[in-house]
């Protein structure tokens, strides 16, 4: 399904009018809504006429009346039903003709006063609330959500950013993905301002019936606004999920106790060997346990919810019924801490941590999570001589072997002679080589995130600090296994890499920043290793390092340069430069060689 909407500014002109049909034959869609159109009610027909010219009585259409938003649709494709229409919106339900799906949605032209668009926010949240099932909502808002939409021209609004974004967020509505220049308006002139004033957006409905729908911004030819294309794609092909722990399962009653029958099998071998053995079996039985036990938290909602309802309802015949009085209420505990779980659930998914308990329901979680699954979502690949690939096994492939390329790449990096640097004392070495010990990978432990990405192993921090008492012998005796002998097991070493977009429109594999998701255990070992570090760091780095160091300031940084521009000035009657360095991909271009040889010099371990 591909729905257009357009901002035309206007289509009185004739060439304007077929130019605009060769625009929608070239982007074919069976919804289309043309706003700020300008069009009175006795020449609609003939405009449309002139831009769909033989296929005008394929079309359907419905319009303001005040030349704002003219919605059009194909007979033979989609069923519309405009159920309400003002100068600012339309409210329509559809079905699809092939697939009987029915939808809901709402084209969006947002007034030109701050005063018009504020009623517009509240009549969005009133149709929210009557409004069950798939919704998306698109057009002109007139509004930007956030600093980074507006380029140029007078700073953003924040007041008024504030209660745009409240009222998507009570409207439990989330941009779809976006591809294109996402600026989708500017005044054209030498001043240049552009704002995203243009977007689609959809409910928690809307992405589970629809997960691989996105959004692409369109050239604007002769209009200074972008036109909107929503790309529903076939689903892609889906593949087991790797196991996670949610800290939901920490509140049931008889989780301590699998974990501890489960953790207490017998394994022989090295203790990081034993460890890994340990979280294997554990994962395994926690599967189970799951499944059998505490089971699909939505269901346990709904079935506590209709259970409770059925009680309340025979309540109001039979107010004084002791027996229904006392279900109610055991009926409601269960129920308050089904939706408790299901809440910390999918806010363990959605990854919300700035959010307070309580604070959202759990379908803002689940529009949350639905919306960021979509988001991340890698469609489509342009390779290097500009083709684009996106049958789903070539991008598989095409990734894999792309990073398999880069991170094995064999290049010969000579190891420099370093010059005189600053050096590591004897006090310092011995500060860092120390035996580590249990209070050491408690404290850091404690310090890490609970809820942080887990490595392949599905077991977050969260899980360890809470099971701490469980788990800390085979954990304590891993970790002090690792700085005795330098190396760690394969099995605690493997990791994800996740592919995180470096801007909204990346379509190429090196507009995408690999992240390793790995597993506690190095996670932890990492932690104990840089927090040593930093106690010597200072020492060793040079102050014209401002950030990353503890106690520095990146802002120092950037009064340096501040300073140096000045220096430079024209009227300082001398040729100067200054030089911007940035290293790309150091991953790829610093050896491990050449670290070593750099940790020596500085008297490391020495």
């Amino acid at each position: 399904m591909i729905c257009l909407i357009w901002n035309v500014r206007g289509i009185n002109n004739k060439v304007k009018q077929l130019d605009i049909g060769k625009y929608l034959q070239d982007h074919r869609a069976p919804l289309i809504a043309l706003l700020e159109h300008k069009l009175s009610s006795s020449t609609v027909e003939l405009a449309k006429t002139r831009i769909f010219g033989r296929q005008s009585s394929v079309f359907s259409h419905s319009h303001d009346g005040g030349g704002r938003i003219w919605l059009l649709w194909r007979k033979d494709e989609v069923q519309v039903d405009v159920l309400r229409g003002t100068d600012q919106f339309m409210r329509c339900s559809a079905k699809m003709k092939v697939t009987s799906k029915r939808f809901h949605f709402t084209i969006v032209y947002g007034s030109n006063s701050s005063a018009e668009r504020f009623l517009l926010w509240d009549a969005l949240q009133s149709l929210a609330l009557n409004t069950s099932g798939p919704w998306f909502v698109g057009g002109d808002f007139n509004e930007v959500r956030y600093g980074t939409e507006k380029r140029g021209g007078r700073p953003l609004q924040t007041s008024r950013a504030i209660r745009f974004n409240n009222c998507l967020d009570n409207c439990h509505l989330f941009d779809l993905h976006a591809l294109g220049n996402t600026f989708s308006w500017n005044n054209r002139q030498e001043n240049r301002i552009s704002c995203r004033l243009d977007r689609i957006l959809g409910n928690s409905d809307w992405f589970r019936s629809y997960p691989e729908a996105y959004t692409q911004y369109l050239p604007g030819q002769l209009s200074d606004q972008s036109a909107l294309k929503m790309v529903v794609e076939p689903p892609l092909q889906s593949y087991p999920k790797p196991f996670k722990f949610f800290h939901a399962w920490l509140q049931h009653e008889t989780f301590m106790g699998t974990l501890q029958a489960a953790w207490g099998i017998s394994v022989s071998g090295t203790a990081m060997f034993r460890l890994a053995k340990k979280l294997q079996h554990t994962k395994s039985v926690l599967k189970e346990w799951n499944r059998v036990q505490f089971g699909r938290v939505q269901d346990m909602v709904s079935s506590s919810r209709h259970t409770l309802q059925q009680i309340q309802l025979g309540l109001q015949n039979d107010p004084l019924h002791q027996s229904l009085m006392l279900a109610e209420k055991e009926e409601r505990r269960w129920y308050e801490e089904a939706l408790a779980r299901e809440q910390e659930i999918m806010s363990q998914k959605a990854r919300t941590g700035w959010l307070q308990e309580g604070d959202k329901s759990s379908k803002f979680f689940y529009a949350q999570f639905a919306a960021r699954k979509s988001h991340n979502t890698l469609r489509k690949v342009v390779l290097t001589d500009g083709s684009v690939i996106s049958d789903q096994r070539q991008v598989q492939d095409y990734t894999v072997e792309f990073y398999r390329d880069l991170l094995n790449k064999e290049s010969y990096i000579p190891v420099p002679e370093l010059l005189s640097t600053r050096k590591l004392s004897y006090e310092d070495n011995h500060t860092l080589c120390a035996e580590v010990t249990e209070k050491e990978i408690f404290q850091n432990l404690s310090h890490m995130k609970k809820d942080g990405s887990p490595g392949p192993d599905g077991f977050t921090s969260g899980f360890f600090q809470t099971c701490w008492d469980i788990v800390k012998e085979d954990l304590v005796l891993a970790i002090k296994e690792f700085f005795d002998r330098g190396t760690l097991l394969q099995q605690l070493n493997n990791s994800f890499i996740a592919l995180i977009p470096k801007n909204s429109q990346a379509c190429s594999l090196d507009q995408f920043r690999s992240i390793s998701l790995c597993g506690t255990v190095y996670k932890l070992v990492t932690k104990i290793l840089a927090s040593r570090l930093q106690l010597v760091l200072p020492a060793l780095i040079s102050l014209n390092q401002t950030a990353f160091i503890k106690g520095r300031k990146i802002a120092h940084g950037i009064l340096l340069e501040h300073k140096m521009v000045k220096y430079l000035a024209p009227n300082s009657g001398k040729g100067r430069a200054v030089a911007k360095l940035d290293l790309r991909k150091a991953f790829d271009s610093i050896r491990w060689p050449y670290l070593r040889r750099v940790l020596e010099a500085m008297n490391f371990n020495s």
